[in-house]
């Protein structure tokens, strides 16, 4: 990705999302209030822009949006539609809607067994949500573990997602500590992941203190801000 594209990412952001917001609020039901949907004239998100939209839109939202969206997904009838909701969900910047989500990976009444992976990995990728599903993980790994198995649950996906932006020494102690506390309980088809993670960051951390201050740097010089 060249630098021109990375800039102007950075600085469409916010535009992108507040566009989002408006389309999603052009659906059929416009949400006025969590306890209050209104509704409006039918409005249709075209199928290549829904999974920005839907993101966006509960990104920029609160309550209500997410609650909404949650209710669209469990009335979904067309899978892919389904799929585009319940990432989209993943996406909030409120850390107690992502910790309900992440909690409802546990009860497959609200998410099914072979959907949580990608749930779960989904709010590893939100920046608001990288540490909660850090801790989602360690204080839940033994009972997801024996209650799944590895015929439900893609273990190794499921470390590969939630570490893949660790890049810190303190996230590679936590990865550490982590493998020491499960030892005994094992991490199955996940163990060599777990290996896998461990390098991956030690990279990461390399890679940030060789480059780090080049990075800033630029990024200064393009905001104005610069850096001494």
């Amino acid at each position: 990705m060249t630098r021109s594209i990375l800039y102007f990412l950075s600085a469409a952001a916010p535009c992108m999302r507040n566009f989002a917001f408006q389309q999603f609020h052009k659906l059929p039901v416009c949400i006025t209030s969590e306890a209050n949907l209104q509704l409006v004239p039918s409005f249709s998100i075209h199928p290549n822009l829904r999974s920005a939209v839907y993101c966006g839109a509960v990104a920029a939202g609160g309550d209500a949006e997410w609650n909404f969206t949650w209710s669209q997904f469990q009335d979904a009838t067309v899978a892919s539609e389904a799929n585009k909701l319940m990432l989209a969900l993943a996406c909030s910047s409120n850390t107690q809607l992502l910790e309900r989500y992440l909690e409802f990976t546990l009860d497959p009444g609200k998410i099914r067994k072979q959907d949580a992976t990608a749930v779960i990995t989904a709010v590893a990728k939100n920046r608001a949500g990288q540490n909660l599903t850090w801790q989602f993980l360690t204080k839940n790994w033994e009972h997801m573990f024996t209650e799944y198995g590895v015929g439900s649950f893609s273990f190794a996906s499921l470390i590969s997602g939630v570490t893949a932006r660790f890049s810190t020494p303190q996230d590679l102690q936590q990865l550490l500590d982590f493998e020491e506390e499960h030892k005994d309980a094992g991490f199955g088809s996940a163990a060599l992941a777990v290996d896998q993670a461990l390098e991956r960051t030690e990279a990461n951390i390399k890679w940030v203190q060789r480059n780090k201050q080049e990075v800033l740097q630029w990024f200064s010089s393009q905001t104005g801000n610069q850096q001494s």
